[in-house]
């Protein structure tokens, strides 16, 4: 854990060590983000380290966004109330794992300037409680509102405390010339300190405008790394006085804004993940110690829950609008959840007798196993088609029914040369059973009536240890009995 902070520490204060502050540092051009992203050495985009600062119309910061690598992220939402800086709250995703710091700040310079706070491991947004280490921050600045030391500690023990403390130093420009990393444990009864880690990183300014570095390289231990740094501005009638920060509490509904609400889901569906987030008497509350996990958790956990209610209301359309979503958020999801949301909507539209919307559900899956189903002979496959066919039954719809009726008989000839074994036997005596009920749904009582016959007749010639009376066979006979009677 200790590594990993220090590795965090490293990078956030290298890039964002003078970002809270207003717009003098941009030569006073109204930057609304800076974006930073590691190149190669002729500053050409590759997959590195990038980070985007996010601004208020007044210059101090909204968040800092910093992506190490697809699997970790750390974001950093800088809380005020009165214009003046309360916190920041410090998310870490690494490999779908969340955690949470809460910087609580003690001592300001200028409202917005962080000089003295107390970090919260492990906090938990919902409970304001954290499980984690308590650190001691101190920073420090020059004449010119420039952050030129930041020391964070943690007491391990009553013997010792580890500390990473960063120190930069500015040219005539104003631009950052090095700065020195240090990670250490100090030992109170031999009152020393012992080095862990210490680093010199030189920068270089390659090419600037008005507003600030635009390409430069760093060198740390003679490896050098190249960043390009892009800005956007505010427009001018966005640089009101009128705005609302974010506050710890605020933190719900901005999930809602910047999660969701990006995603263009529909106004009543928005509407109803605002009502649930705050619903605090909902018994399935997305307010809960898990209601600040990764995006992606996040917004499964709405769909699971928002699909399942709609079904609880028996709320048809909300149903079917809230699954049709959950489907265009596809990057959300496991090939394995779409489907399940697929025949889930499926089956609900046939039982309450909406065969049309039923057919939109199934069709993707349809399609999948019209195309593979000849190289892949497998019941998942000829389910697919079969009930593709009896939807189109039950709307009337014969011949294209019929059409994919003789695709499914093509797919039981082919189970039925697999392979003698009893495993695949029964593989095609079920499916068998599952053709009887889409000829039902044609109204074809006939040529379903000959496929129960000719299963419960195999059943019937089954010798020991195999029995109609032994299970798995007891249960598939009493199915075709069943059936048989029915017809």
């Amino acid at each position: 854990m200790l590594r990993i902070l220090s590795i965090i520490l490293f990078f956030s204060f290298t890039f964002s060590t003078n970002a809270q502050n207003n717009w003098n540092r941009f030569n006073n051009q109204p930057v609304k983000k800076m974006t930073t992203s590691q190149t190669n050495s002729t500053h050409k985009a590759t997959d590195g380290y990038e980070q985007t600062d996010y601004y208020y119309p007044n210059g101090y910061i909204k968040k800092i966004v910093q992506n190490y690598s697809k699997d970790k992220t750390l974001t950093r939402y800088y809380l005020y109330k009165s214009d003046t800086l309360q916190a920041i709250l410090e998310k870490e995703v690494e490999e779908n794992e969340v955690k949470y710091s809460l910087e609580k700040i003690e001592k300001l310079k200028d409202d917005y300037l962080p000089v003295q706070s107390t970090k919260l491991g492990l906090y938990d947004v919902v409970s304001e409680s954290h499980e984690g280490q308590t650190a001691r921050i101190k920073y420090a600045y020059d004449d010119e509102d420039r952050l030129i030391s930041s020391t964070e500690t943690y007491q391990i023990d009553n013997k010792t405390e580890v500390g990473f403390q960063n120190k930069l130093h500015y040219n005539k420009n104003g631009f950052i010339k090095n700065t020195t990393y240090k990670h250490y444990e100090f030992d109170f009864e031999a009152n020393d300190s012992v080095f862990k880690t210490f680093n010199n990183t030189k920068y270089e300014i390659q090419s600037k405008d008005k507003i600030g570095a635009t390409n430069y390289k760093t060198t740390l231990k003679e490896k050098s790394s190249y960043f390009k740094t892009d800005y956007t501005l505010f427009k001018k009638e966005e640089l009101t006085a009128e705005f609302d920060y974010l506050e710890l509490s605020d933190l719900f509904n901005f999930y809602v804004d910047e999660i969701i609400r990006e995603e263009n889901i529909s106004d009543y569906v928005y509407k109803v993940i605002s009502e649930r987030v705050k619903d605090t008497t909902y018994q399935k509350s997305l307010i809960s110690e898990n209601a600040l996990q990764d995006e992606k958790w996040y917004v499964k956990k709405f769909y699971d829950e928002y699909i399942n209610q709609e079904l609880e209301n028996k709320d048809l359309a909300s149903f079917v609008e809230a699954t049709e979503e959950a489907l265009s958020q596809s990057h959300y999801f496991s090939l394995k959840n779409l489907n399940s949301f697929r025949m889930n909507a499926y089956e609900t539209c046939v039982a309450n007798q909406d065969y049309k919307t039923a057919e939109k559900f199934l069709n993707p899956l349809y399609v999948q196993a019209k195309k593979a189903y000849r190289s892949n002979p497998s019941e998942e496959n000829g389910k697919f088609l079969g009930l593709m066919a009896k939807v189109c039954y039950q709307q009337g719809k014969n011949t294209e029914g019929d059409e994919i009726l003789k695709e499914c008989n093509d797919l039981k000839l082919s189970m039925k040369r697999l392979s003698e074994k009893m495993e695949d036997q029964l593989k095609y005596y079920r499916y068998n059973y599952f053709l009887a009920q889409v000829y039902e749904a044609k109204n074809d009582v006939t040529n379903s009536r000959k496929l129960i016959e000719e299963n419960l007749a195999y059943y019937n010639n089954l010798e020991e240890p195999y029995s109609k009376n032994v299970e798995p066979f007891a249960a598939d006979y009493t199915k075709n009995e069943e059936m048989y009677q029915r017809l």
